[in-house]
C-alpha cells in the first residue's frame, strides 16, 4: 500500500536504528522501513522529554540478536496516534510497541503479524508492552492488535496487550485483539483480522464494509480529529477502531434482496461486493449513500 509520506530505510546492520533520538522529537507522515539492515530498533526515543509519532507506517523488521522491539520509546510524554506497525521478527522476544512514561497516549493505531522465534528457552511475542510506574499515566484507546505470535521448542508466550502496572493510571476502551487481552470496556477479543481490515495479508489494512471495527471506537477529540490519511474522524456513527476510518461513497440504489455486482468508491479505490444483502445492511448501505450523494 501507499505510505503516507517519505520512505526511510536503514541499510546498516547492527545499528541501533533507523532513527535514534535521546531529544524531544515528532515523527509524522513518513514510511519507516529497516531496509537491509537489521537494526535492533526501527525506531528508538531514549530519554527525552516528548515523542510523537502521528501517522506513520512502520514495518518489515528483522532482528536475530536478541529481544528486540520495533518501537522503543522512553520520554515524560508519549503520543502515538493513528499509525500502522506491521511485519516483525525477532529471535529472542520481540514487542511492536515498547513505552516507558509519565504520560502516555496510545489512540487508534493497528499493529500485526510480529514473530518471535527461540530454538532453546522461552520466546515472548508482544504487540504492546506498556510500563506504568506509581502516579503515572496510561490511555490506551481504539487500537487493533493481531497475529502476535511465538514459536520455540520449549515455551511460548504472546500478549497484544501487556502492562506492567505499578500502580500507576491506567485508562483503557474500545480495543481489539485475535487473543483474549484487549483492555477495557466495549472492548473485542477473540477477533480474526479477516474481520477487521480489507486484506491484511497484501498490507491493506483499510475497513471492510462490514468490519467489526466500523463504528465500534470512542471518541478520542482530545487527541485527534483525523485518521492516517486524514480522513476526518468519525464518518459513521461514531469512531472505528484502528489507523483507518471507514470511507466509502454508493453510487445507486441497493435492494435488499437482490445478489448483485455493486461498486463502492472508498477514498483510495473501488472495491466490488457480491454478496445478498440482508435488510439491516441495506438500510444502512442506503443510508450513507443519501449522505454522500
Amino acid at each position: 500500500m501507499e505510505g503516507t509520506g517519505a520512505e526511510i530505510a536503514g541499510n546498516t546492520n547492527n545499528t541501533q536504528a533507523v532513527i535514534y533520538s535521546t531529544a524531544s522529537v515528532v515523527i509524522e507522515d513518513v514510511e519507516v522501513v529497516r531496509g537491509t539492515a537489521q537494526p535492533q530498533r526501527i525506531i528508538y526515543v531514549n530519554g527525552a522529554d516528548f515523542v510523537k509519532i502521528d501517522s506513520c507506517i512502520v514495518h518489515s523488521f528483522l532482528s536475530y540478536a536478541g529481544d528486540k522491539t520495533m518501537v522503543y520509546l522512553n520520554a515524560s510524554r508519549i503520543d502515538i496516534y493513528n499509525n500502522l506497525l506491521y511485519d516483525g521478527q525477532a529471535t529472542g522476544n520481540v514487542a511492536a510497541l515498547f513505552t516507558y512514561g509519565d504520560y502516555v497516549s496510545i489512540v487508534n493505531n493497528s499493529i500485526h503479524d510480529f514473530y518471535a522465534t527461540q530454538l532453546l528457552g522461552t520466546a515472548i511475542g508482544y504487540g504492546i508492552l506498556v510500563y506504568v510506574d506509581p502516579v503515572k499515566t496510561a490511555n490506551v484507546y481504539n487500537n487493533t492488535i493481531t497475529e502476535i505470535v511465538a514459536a520455540t521448542a520449549v515455551q511460548q508466550f504472546t500478549y497484544c496487550y501487556y502492562f506492567y502496572d505499578l500502580g500507576g493510571n491506567l485508562n483503557y476502551s474500545n480495543n481489539i485483539s485475535d487473543d483474549s487481552t484487549a483492555p477495557g470496556s466495549n472492548s473485542q477479543t477473540g477477533v480474526s483480522y479477516t474481520e477487521i481490515f480489507l486484506d491484511a495479508d497484501i498490507a491493506d489494512f483499510r475497513l471492510t464494509l462490514l468490519s467489526v471495527a466500523r463504528d465500534a471506537g470512542t471518541d478520542r477529540s482530545a487527541d485527534i480529529n483525523d485518521d492516517i490519511i486524514g480522513t476526518v474522524r468519525p464518518v459513521g456513527v461514531t469512531w472505528d477502531i484502528g489507523a483507518f476510518e471507514w470511507f466509502a461513497i454508493f453510487e445507486g440504489e441497493i435492494l435488499e434482496g437482490i445478489s448483485t455486482v455493486t461498486i463502492v468508491k472508498t477514498k483510495n479505490s473501488e472495491v466490488t461486493i457480491e454478496k445478498e444483502l440482508d435488510s439491516e445492511v441495506t438500510t444502512e448501505l442506503n443510508e450513507i449513500s443519501k449522505v454522500y450523494d
